[in-house]
């Protein structure tokens, strides 16, 4: 995993949760840190959220809905992977990702490297949501329903506020900024087409190595 080397002294802060707004994922629904919803019909790993100074991500894995197969329809949430500095964590539920099909693991995979409290805090609340802290504060949350994560919220610290992009946006109370490519750019119109455009150049192509779930480039079918 290239980026792994990529390795950066800072001050790690232990806050409270300081609920600003939050980013939601389901199933196939959409909402940015600004309440900005939009549906996800595309398959594979994406960057929801990334630290613009800190090596700190947050991922999910898309894949065709049940009942969707064969209809190139809405994608589900299959799959969480979060990154802070050396630290790797991942949670994921299919086999292999796919426009087309489904096809879940028998047992979901679940993957520690090196996460100690330094770097996340994982626990388990009693509603059934998986809880990661992240060093600055933000907290990510997961639910399970059958076999699918049905529910994933990224709830920012106050301290990440301007410093962070993705596919969750730019928690600031304006919408207008919540679809950013890598390079800067914007959707032309409000257009789902247009908005796609943008979202899909937060996606992980085949054959990338930054991505961080394991094996991904080997198992994404686009057909």
């Amino acid at each position: 995993m290239s980026g792994w080397s990529r390795f950066r002294n800072w001050l790690y802060a232990w806050m409270p949760d300081v609920a600003y707004n939050y980013c939601n994922s389901g199933d196939p629904r959409f909402w940015t840190f600004d309440g900005k919803q939009h549906d996800i019909y595309s398959a594979g790993e994406f960057v929801l959220y990334r630290h613009k100074k800190r090596n700190v991500e947050v991922h999910a894995l898309f894949t065709a809905c049940p009942g969707d197969s064969g209809n190139l329809g809405a994608a589900c949430t299959c799959g969480v992977a979060i990154r802070v500095e050396d630290s790797l964590y991942v949670y994921r539920t299919c086999r292999e990702v796919s426009y087309q099909t489904v096809n879940l693991l028998a047992h979901h995979s679940t993957i520690y490297e090196v996460c100690d409290d330094k770097h996340m805090v994982i626990s388990t609340e009693s509603d059934g949501f998986t809880k990661i802290t992240l060093p600055s504060g933000t907290v990510v949350k997961y639910k399970l329903h059958g076999n699918w994560i049905r529910y994933l919220h990224i709830i920012p610290s106050a301290f990440d506020i301007d410093n962070m992009e993705g596919i969750c946006g730019n928690a600031n109370d304006n919408d207008a900024d919540d679809f950013v490519a890598p390079d800067g750019r914007t959707p032309t119109s409000d257009s789902r087409e247009d908005n796609d455009i943008i979202i899909n150049t937060w996606k992980f192509l085949h054959g990338e190595t930054d991505g961080m779930n394991p094996m991904l480039d080997k198992s994404v079918k686009r057909a």
